[in-house]
């Protein structure tokens, strides 16, 4: 068997060239391979990544409008409660029967 490593250790360079070579084809596209998947997995991470706080940042600008309506609506009502208040009031103040008051009070049919 030394005789098998002595002629293997005598081999000129040439003789091993082509499995250098074979590992070297078969190396360089899985290479490429994983590289190309690296990045790809990378710049799609960074992407969702970057569309998550995009989405993050419209639902609470959606939030926050939401909010700001709901106080508008309230004040809204608020007011037109108030008015009517005042424009029952009135009727009532102005009425001069027991009957012009009842229908100032009533509350109409739709």
């Amino acid at each position: 068997m030394s005789d098998e490593l002595e002629l293997a250790a005598k081999e000129p360079w040439w003789a091993k060239a082509p499995a250098y070579l074979a590992v070297a084809i078969v190396g360089v596209p899985s290479a490429i391979a994983l590289a190309a998947g690296w990045f790809i997995a990378n710049n799609v991470t960074y992407r969702l990544k970057l569309l998550e706080t995009y989405d993050l940042s419209i639902l609470s600008t959606l939030s926050q409008m939401s909010t700001k309506s709901n106080q508008d609506i309230d004040s809204l009502e608020g007011f037109m409660r108030a008015t009517l208040r005042a424009a029952q009031q009135n009727c009532l103040n102005n009425a001069k029967t027991v009957e012009q008051q009842h229908k100032c009070v009533q509350v109409p049919d739709p």
